[in-house]
């Protein structure tokens, strides 16, 4: 029987087990059976005890030692995930920024603000580049990933329930829609009273541009 370290718990688990920086998976070339174990000086080959150990002589022939990821079937399965979180992030929420960058913003606000919340938008993409690491230190490489997967699900809701629509709206009228109702009511008004007035002044300088009959 092997004696593991408190840091090579996971026995029997090389997904648990590769992602701790202390360990490895130590397993049977044809039965991909094994156990965590904790690594040597020199992770990426041997372990520091058991039969993946430099010492052991068995494991020329037998044991496989693996640091950093877990050689099954089932490989070929991130690679795909990540390719279709790709494809569907190009077409979701990388694209958003900009298309309400676009929209949204009255003319005379919109270099500025524009300019906000492109810098915004890198410098939470910075954020977390940085974080990353620490944050799989501090809850784990999963762990990581569910705060991610939290986050993106209040950012849906958000989106959701307090962003607009602006289909079917122009760029003035779009402006309108984040405000009260009140503001909102009064806004129209003025624009139907702008409009009514133009198209006064255009019927009245028709009129007078006609010719007129002798």
């Amino acid at each position: 029987m092997i004696s593991l370290s408190p840091s090579a718990r996971f026995e029997g688990n090389c997904d648990f087990c590769v992602t701790t920086d202390s360990c490895g998976f130590c397993h049977d070339a044809h039965t991909k059976q094994g156990y965590c174990l904790p690594a040597s000086d020199n992770p990426e080959d041997f372990s520091s005890t058991g039969v993946c150990a430099k010492t052991n002589n068995a494991r020329s022939t037998n044991y496989q030692w693996e640091k950093y990821y877990c050689n099954t079937r089932f490989t070929v399965l991130p690679i795909v995930a990540c390719g279709f979180y790709l494809l569907t992030f190009s077409s979701g929420f990388t694209s958003l920024p900009w298309v309400l960058n676009s929209e949204f913003y009255p003319m005379w606000a919109r270099s500025t603000c524009v300019s906000i919340s492109t810098t915004s938008n890198w410098v939470f993409n910075l954020i977390v580049s940085l974080t990353y690491l620490s944050l799989t230190q501090a809850i784990t490489k999963y762990g990581a990933f569910w705060l991610y997967a939290a986050l993106t699900v209040l950012a849906f809701i958000f989106i959701l329930f307090l962003v607009p629509e602006t289909k079917g709206y122009s760029i003035e009228e779009v402006e309108t829609l984040f405000m009260s109702n009140k503001n909102r009511n009064q806004a129209n008004a003025r624009r139907k009273e702008t409009i009514n007035e133009v198209r006064s002044r255009f019927n009245s300088v028709h009129f007078l541009e006609q010719p007129k009959k002798i």
